[in-house]
């Protein structure tokens, strides 16, 4: 088991990405069975990232039933105009957590990590268990 250290960081990275994938689904149902509001769009505009394609943000501006107007940035399924109408959910009693209702969007990290993590977990399971050799030449 010598010079396996990489393999052992692999997978406490591979289980990492699962518990924050796991936390991140967890907030997003919170948020889908908590207070859903109609809240108005205030500005939409454009992120780039640096996976190719654009992401969009709006500020919105919506009153939570518990008294109080609260101006957020969230991220949106796709461009809208100013002063449309946008969906918003959150936690029982945590509006700040605001986030698009209905949108794909909250699901993506919990999924791409879900994805990512078994990737690593599994490659570094592999190579521990030795069904997957690591050295170039074969031993005769």
């Amino acid at each position: 088991m010598h010079g396996d250290g990489g393999l052992w960081v692999a997978l406490v990275v591979g289980v990492g990405v699962w518990v924050l994938s796991l936390r991140s689904a967890v907030q997003q149902v919170r948020a889908q069975r908590g207070t859903v509001v109609v809240g108005t769009l205030l500005r939409c505009f454009r992120e780039r990232t640096n996976r190719g394609g654009p992401r969009w943000k709006g500020v919105v501006r919506f009153q939570a039933p518990e008294g109080g107007v609260h101006r957020m940035e969230v991220y949106l399924s796709r461009p809208g105009a100013p002063g449309g109408e946008v969906i918003v959910c959150y936690p029982p009693g945590h509006p700040q957590q605001a986030r698009e209702a209905g949108g794909r969007l909250g699901w993506q990290f919990p999924i791409m990590g879900l994805l990512v993590g078994t990737s690593f977990v599994a490659a570094a399971l592999l190579i521990l268990s030795g069904v997957v050799p690591t050295s170039p030449v074969p031993p005769r």
